[in-house]
């Protein structure tokens, strides 16, 4: 039997077939098509997305959503400062760094605007221009805060080095 022949068999028989494993070996070629399973990197860089997500919702859940990614660029600036722990969760379990994490708030339910911030700050955007600290002036904070360098304001919230 010939390829022609055995090809005519397999096409008239199953064409279905054919068209599945043409366009199979078509991405393949391509270089399209991979099977992957997510590595633990990527778990890993979710879960920390997903944490950062919960502090800035319990930190300023009532903030815009700039207020909102200016917290997380915080977390994320606190990672690169030798003043700080190396990681996200080092930096939001340090004792007494944020409120939200003492009493509670950081296991509010997750807005769909946090997360989205969380992303962004992970991406690299920082509104704060490397702060290192923010308060809300608007509330009971220690005077130590006040002697930091502040950059800047966003909705409620002061940032500062």
């Amino acid at each position: 039997m010939g390829v022609r022949v055995i090809t005519r068999k397999i096409f008239f028989a199953k064409p279905m077939y054919v068209f599945y494993v043409a366009c199979l070996t078509t991405l393949l070629l391509a270089g399209v098509f991979w099977l992957k399973q997510p590595t633990a990197a990527k778990d890993s860089e979710r879960g920390e997305t997903t944490l950062l997500a919960r502090v800035i919702e319990g930190e300023a859940a009532n903030e815009p959503f700039l207020g909102k990614v200016a917290v997380g660029a915080v977390i994320l600036n606190r990672t690169k400062s030798a003043d700080f722990p190396h990681t996200i969760s080092g930096v939001i379990y340090q004792d007494h760094a944020f409120e939200s994490v003492a009493n509670g708030q950081v296991n509010r339910p997750l807005s769909q605007e946090s997360i989205r911030a969380a992303d962004t700050a992970m991406g690299g955007y920082d509104p704060t221009g490397g702060a290192l600290f923010f308060w809300n002036p608007n509330k009971p904070v220690s005077e130590w805060i006040w002697s930091r360098d502040i950059i800047t304001k966003i909705g409620n919230h002061v940032f500062a080095r």
